[in-house]
């Protein structure tokens, strides 16, 4: 199963660089705003949704602004296009 994480009130850019900080891989698409982040099935990920929704959980509560506080141009964040 896939999961899209999107939010049409908070930038997800800190977010997503927070939950790659703590070594998970992803896709994100940071253009246009708001970022969504696609979390796909992979191997090294089995078993891990409880410590994912955890680590997300807390980035949401640590980083994340409001889409209107961010900067204008989504491009300015640090989350690549669709990378891992």
């Amino acid at each position: 199963n896939m999961a899209l994480i999107h939010s049409d009130d908070l930038d997800l850019r800190p977010v997503a660089t927070e939950l790659r900080s703590r070594g998970w891989m992803f896709a994100a698409r940071a253009v246009p705003a708001p970022v969504g982040i696609v979390v796909v099935p992979m191997p090294h990920n089995h078993g891990r949704i409880p410590a994912f929704v955890d680590d997300l959980r807390e980035a949401g509560k640590n980083v994340a602004v409001p889409l209107n506080d961010a900067p204008a141009a989504a491009a300015t964040g640090s989350v690549s296009s669709y990378g891992f």
